[in-house]
């Protein structure tokens, strides 16, 4: 096996024994039972659940943290951390609090810069999407579950 494979077969066993993917996942549902009424749900049209917890973490994932992400990161030493977090992650995070500002009002517009950081300290610790895809999926589920579904 290559050096190469190894790089590409390593991380899943690091990601799913990491201690700050745990907490990560975690901490979807304190957000939702803090935003939400928990006891009580509403199931989703399978269109809305689709788009929501595949398609839409899918596509912002890879336009976020896989394609500007890593551009900035590569040109502008985004790289280096502060806190853990990434120049490139922040810079990236305002983005895409500002792009939900076409679908979403103001203040859940703004609310997403967080878990943004979230996602991008994952494309940076793993160099994957594939973490920030997950836990997108999950942070939406729960959402619109537990948060929309109460709306």
């Amino acid at each position: 096996m290559s050096d190469n494979e190894v790089a590409i077969a390593t991380p899943w066993p690091l990601i799913l024994k990491d201690r700050h993917f745990h907490i990560a996942l975690l901490i979807g549902p304190v957000t939702w039972a803090l935003l939400g009424d928990i006891v009580a749900f509403a199931w989703p049209s399978a269109v809305v659940f689709f788009t929501t917890v595949v398609l839409y973490p899918l596509v912002e994932e890879f336009a976020f943290r896989g394609t500007i992400q890593t551009w900035i990161s590569d040109r502008v030493k985004g790289a280096e951390t502060r806190f853990g977090l990434s120049l490139a992650n922040l810079a990236t995070s305002v983005f895409f609090a500002l792009a939900h500002l076409i679908y979403q009002p103001v203040y859940w517009a703004l609310a997403t810069f967080f878990p943004s950081l979230v996602f991008g300290y994952f494309r940076d610790r793993f160099d994957r999407v594939l973490p920030g895809v997950i836990l997108h999926s999950w942070y939406n589920f729960g959402f619109l579950l537990f948060v929309v579904g109460q709306a």
